[in-house]
């Protein structure tokens, strides 16, 4: 039974917001260091480090409610734990001394950073001293690739959201297929990364794959972890975001509004459009061709020179008897609307206000309201598919969500803390189906959708490619998609002495995933068109305009039998996933040298899934493609680490134990093989109420599959992995360093690996619960150096060795009567890969980032295939081909380079610094072509001819001109993609004709005669190159211009 548990949870998180509240921190700072006598150098103790001040991002100062601070030791030093991310302002006095400020104090997750003070002895004239600290280039404290990124980089960046500007750092790609949408990590698959909002885990538990629509303005940063993780973080193995958002300020409200809109008519390809007028399809078939056709004229594609035209009184087939060619014509016009493309301009909006709770005059809520400040933000994007796909009237991409923050301070500088966010995606499916490593395909569900990103378009355009006839009109190949988000926390924190804290945090997240079929109902008159006949009127159905009759998955094709109008995949998806979180750490500074922490973590999920599909002419309850069943997985984990800091050097190291519960009860599947597996559809299927592939029977038929009859199973199988984490980092002098980790990574298999069941005569797919955990083991090293001019260069090399990856074991009996599969752990994978990144983040004038990589991967697969109980058949059929695969290594780089003026640079001319505030910044991108196999028709490895192929680049562009007033700013800005609207020919997008001819229209280098030359494949703008008249999804993402404007108070 389906449980929605929005509504508690939703009273929950307002309940806590009214009565308790504090930001939940994710992953806070610590600020070390010592203080000295300037003129003798010797330890100050005693003396009190305390941080005053908040640096807003608009350059504000607003004084902390509750200032957090520590004293130092007999020798001099100081410890500040748990102090939340932020840039601050930290006061080093004592009495006797003069006080010493430093400004500009960056905090960032899981960071210690050292602040030194030296201070002068008291002077009547200098009561205060205040300095700029120093920009930290080397991060010595941090022992893995890392990324810190702040709010103002995101916002300089030629980009409109988030997740596209993390997809532009190295070993990230942001990707677009059957698996979903998401952030692909060194290589890893997008399940094996989270992103966590404030520790709020955005993974949907289901498909494991995370909300990516981040609010850019509520944001104080993001870290990108990519390399070796603490022994604190667990159920990922690939990467990690940890993206801490703003807290607001008792002395002010601050006010960020951001929206950008992207003018209409600016298509995402550079052909004209195939519904147009003048394209070949309607010159044809509704054009000056119409009546007469185009047998035998040349000058029309070869593609189209069947058609007989309207007046020949055979042309139109079954739907075209008894009609008139004018008649015919006016079905063929209602059979191939012409879609609109790019016809409505698109929307991103996104916005926050900080501020004081206000009240504090109003009995019992004042105490509450003194204490407390909040962050609200709110975030809309509206954008154009690239083209005219699936049932949304729009063909658009509708992204919105909502946070919440509240932040009270407590006494004796404890907090309780609670933050929530909504988020709700409107889109229709990508075309595919779920797939979990090429090992298991679940035609009932689908986590992809469409989108305007560019790994979209590309995913839109591979929707259209091939047999352009079958894919032009037909909307309802794809299905409504809508998902839902909600996720909360409550949070306390307590400092139970200036060395020590801990936490404990409970965690509610719920997603729903809504799939449903652009469906005709065929009973209803209003859904055909008709006709005026010789006989009397006639009808015809009223497609593609209202989707497939009945939602039938066959194909229906228009009345020339040409292009297809209805079918397809249909599917329909109702599930929901709900996680519970309880964690607790406690972190510890012993000493100078040691920060040790200890926690656990225990989540249930609470996981209802009804999806299903059928192939027949209406909408049906086929026993072998439906999925209906609840799943209670749970998880736990402890964890130990100690972050040794001792004359520079860090260790890190630790370990974590976890342990997975299916809370499900496995099968067993062995020779022989129980009979009650094939009778379940053969004998109990078949003789439940109603009638076959009703909804009755199925309803029945789920109640079987909760525990099936007969079928042996075996108990509960509780798993148990230690992870061991190594990290170590230490200077080669004072301007590099060195630094290298080790670690295992365990996460659960794939829901659908552990309890779907496919059933089908003499065939059965088991759930496999038991499956043992998939496990990466990594190995990172890296080197840091300071260059000239405060560049920084970062050298990495990292392996990942992946095992335990699922595959399919078919246990075969005697006869071949009953089949049963099961999953076995036998896939592997590695990856290696080296990365460059040379940067200067600091400077007046202008900034750059410039990164590379080099990747390459392989896998393969070992064990049984297949197991047969005739040992006659087995043979050598039973063993997989190793199979193994590596990739072709294609290096890529890109260059980020800004150029900026102070706010009060150059002179001023009423009122306004013209030359201040300007920001220009150019992302040049450069990927390698590589090679492509010319003749894959050969047997022999050895007659293999490779070809280059056309290498990538792109320069996108973003500049703006701020105003500042003693208010605040305003900014406006351009945006265009695709600078110098670069065209790059996409061949795999190609019909099968077309890319013959355009294979044998090239000249390249291992050809002789004439034919000899030296095309690259990719090439198109050469005269004897024949690209075909087909062009629309070949080339892709023309210039895009986006204007906008940022308004921060």
């Amino acid at each position: 039974m389906k449980k929605d548990y929005s509504p508690i949870i939703l009273f929950i998180i307002v309940v806590l917001f009214m009565f308790t509240s504090k930001m939940i921190f994710a992953g806070n700072g610590k600020l070390t260091g010592r203080v000295i006598d300037e003129s003798t150098g010797e330890a100050l103790p005693s003396a009190n480090v305390i941080i005053t001040h908040r640096i807003l991002s608009n350059g504000k100062e607003t004084s902390l409610a509750a200032p957090i601070g520590s004293s130092t030791d007999l020798d001099g030093y100081y410890v500040i734990l748990n102090v939340p991310v932020g840039n601050y302002i930290v006061k080093a006095s004592m009495v006797g001394y003069t006080s010493i400020t430093q400004k500009g104090i960056n905090v960032s997750s899981d960071r210690t950073i050292n602040i030194d003070f030296e201070l002068p002895t008291t002077s009547i004239e200098i009561e205060q001293i205040t300095v700029l600290a120093e920009k930290e280039i080397i991060k010595d404290d941090v022992s893995a690739t890392q990324e810190i990124i702040s709010t103002d980089r995101i916002d300089e960046m030629p980009v409109l959201r988030v997740d596209e500007f993390i997809s532009r750092l190295k070993g990230i790609e942001l990707t677009s297929g059957s698996d979903g949408v998401g952030l692909s990590i060194r290589g890893g698959s997008i399940r094996e990364t989270d992103v966590r909002l404030d520790g709020l885990s955005l993974q949907d538990p289901r498909s494991e794959n995370s909300y990516l629509g981040f609010n850019s303005s509520t944001i104080e940063e993001v870290q990108v972890l990519t390399g070796g993780f603490e022994a604190k973080y667990g159920y990922i193995r690939s990467g990690l975001l940890n993206v801490s958002t703003k807290k607001g300020e008792r002395e002010r409200f601050t006010v960020t509004l951001k929206a950008n809109v992207t003018p209409a008519g600016q298509k995402r390809f550079f052909e004209s459009s195939p519904y147009s007028d003048d394209s070949w399809i309607y010159r044809v078939f509704a054009g000056e061709y119409a009546m007469n056709g185009t047998v035998g004229d040349t000058t029309v594609p070869e593609d189209l020179r069947f058609f007989t035209g309207w007046s020949d009184p055979r042309s139109g087939g079954k739907d075209g008897r008894g009609l008139d060619s004018l008649q015919k014509l006016q079905l063929w016009k209602l059979q191939h609307p012409q879609y609109p493309v790019a016809n409505k301009p698109e929307y991103y909006i996104e916005g926050a206000i900080t501020g004081p709770i206000p009240g504090e005059s109003i009995p019992l809520w004042g105490d509450f309201a003194k204490h407390t400040t909040f962050m609200v933000g709110g975030r809309y994007q509206n954008s154009q598919f690239a083209f005219p796909l699936g049932p949304r009237s729009n063909y658009n991409y509708v992204d919105w969500n909502g946070q919440l923050k509240l932040t009270t301070t407590l006494p004796n500088n404890m907090r309780l803390s609670v933050n929530g966010m909504l988020a709700t995606i409107n889109s229709v499916t990508g075309g595919l189906t779920a797939n979990y490593g090429g090992s298991l395909t679940d035609a009932s569900s689908s986590f992809s959708y469409l989108s305007s990103t560019e790994a979209s378009v590309r995913q839109q355009a591979r929707l259209l490619n091939g047999n352009f006839k079958s894919s032009l009109f037909n909307l309802s190949r794809l299905q409504f998609l809508e998902q839902k988000y909600m996720v909360g926390g409550i949070k306390f924190t307590n400092p139970v002495s200036e060395n020590a804290f801990y936490t404990l945090e409970f965690q509610v997240g719920h997603t729903y995933q809504e799939l449903e079929p652009f469906a005709m109902d065929t009973s209803n008159a209003s859904n055909y068109v008709y006709f005026e006949t010789d006989e009397g009127e006639t009808k015809r159905f009223n497609v593609p305009n209202y989707g497939s009759p009945n939602a039938s998955t066959n194909f229906g094709f228009d009345l020339l039998g040409t292009f297809e109008m209805f079918g397809g995949l249909q599917r329909i998806d109702s599930s929901s996933s709900t996680v519970f979180n309880l964690k607790g750490d406690l972190t510890m500074q012993l000493g100078r040298h040691n920060q040790v922490e200890a926690g656990f973590s225990a989540r249930l999920h609470d996981i209802f899934v009804y999806s299903g599909t059928w192939l027949q002419a209406e909408k049906s309850f086929t026993p072998d493609t439906w999925q209906y069943y609840n799943a209670y997985p749970l998880e736990a984990a402890f964890y130990a680490q100690d972050k040794l800091e001792f004359e520079g050097m860090i260790l890190n190291v630790g370990a974590r134990f976890e342990l997975f519960s299916p809370n499900k009860r496995g099968f067993q599947v062995s020779h022989p093989l129980d009979d009650d597996y094939r009778k379940l559809l053969s004998d109990i299927y078949n003789n439940l109420p109603g009638e076959a592939f009703s909804y009755e029977r199925w309803e029945a038929y789920r109640k079987v599959l909760e525990d099936p009859p007969g079928w042996p199973r075996e108990e509960n199988k509780i798993q148990f992995n230690i992870s061991p984490r190594l990290g170590v980092a230490f200077p080669i002098s004072s301007s590099s360093k060195m630094y290298f980790n080790y670690g295992h990574y365990y996460q659960r298999p794939a829901l659908s690996f552990m309890y779907n069941s496919y059933i089908v005569q003499g065939g059965v797919t088991v759930p496999t619960p038991d499956l043992d955990m998939p496990r990466t083991v990594s190995y990172e090293f890296g080197y840091e150096q300071i260059l000239w001019w405060d560049m920084l260069l970062n050298v990495t090399a990292y392996y990942k060795d992946v095992s335990n990856t699922p595959l399919g074991r078919q246990y075969v009996s005697y006869y071949g009567d009953n089949n049963v599969t099961e999953y076995t752990p036998d896939a592997f994978s590695d990856t290696r890969g080296l990365e460059i990144r040379f940067a200067r983040n600091v400077g007046r004038f202008v900034t750059f980032n410039a990164m590379a990589e080099y990747v390459l991967a392989s896998w393969g697969q070992t064990g049984l295939g297949r197991v047969y109980e005739n040992r006659l058949e087995a043979r050598d059929s039973e063993i997989r081909s190793a199979n193994v695969v590596t990739t072709e290594a294609r290096p890529k780089a890109n260059i980020n380079l800004s150029f900026h003026t102070p706010y009060d640079f150059g002179p001023e001319w009423l009122g306004v610094n013209w030359f201040g505030g300007l920001f220009a910044n150019f992302f040049f991108e450069w990927r390698d072509g590589g090679e492509q196999l010319f003749n894959p028709e050969e047997t022999n490895p050895k007659d293999y001819i490779y070809v280059d192929r056309v290498n990538y680049w792109n320069v996108d562009f973003r500049g703006s001109k701020a105003f500042t007033t003693s208010l605040g700013s305003l900014e406006f800005i351009l945006t265009i993609s695709n600078l110098f609207d670069n065209k790059f020919l996409t061949v795999g997008n190609m019909s099968q004709d077309q890319y013959k001819d355009y294979k044998e229209s090239l000249k390249l280098p291992h050809e002789e005669g004439e034919n000899k030359g030296s095309d690259k494949w990719g090439e198109y703008d050469k005269e004897h190159i024949d690209v075909g008249w087909w062009k629309f999804p070949l080339f892709l993402n023309t210039r895009k211009v986006t204007f906008g404007v940022k308004l921060s108070l």
